[in-house]
């Protein structure tokens, strides 16, 4: 995707596709802990079965105005996976 086209699409949309019998839900985020500013912000988490395993996962979506970092977490452990989606927080720049 282009930045320009990254800017219409409806993610939740995609990751239902791509994982139609999980349940996504938009990820409540506080926007006062990021480092970075001017930016557009969507995350999503989620789980899924892989391999007989289930997965929890968090998908987050980083949009500055040229460009967009996708962040994807997964774990079998929804504790570690909110551990470590912390670590978004901690990003300074993106280029």
């Amino acid at each position: 995707y282009g930045i320009q086209e990254n800017q219409n699409i409806d993610f939740s949309e995609n990751l239902k596709k791509e994982y139609p019998s999980s349940k996504i839900k938009e990820k409540k985020l506080d926007l006062n802990k990021f480092k970075i500013k001017n930016v557009k912000i969507n995350a999503y988490d989620y789980s899924f079965n892989e391999n007989g395993a289930k997965l929890y996962a968090i998908s987050c979506y980083i949009f500055s105005e040229e460009n967009l970092l996708i962040v994807n977490f997964y774990s079998t452990s929804k504790k570690e996976t909110e551990k470590m989606f912390k670590n978004i927080y901690s990003i300074e720049k993106i280029n």
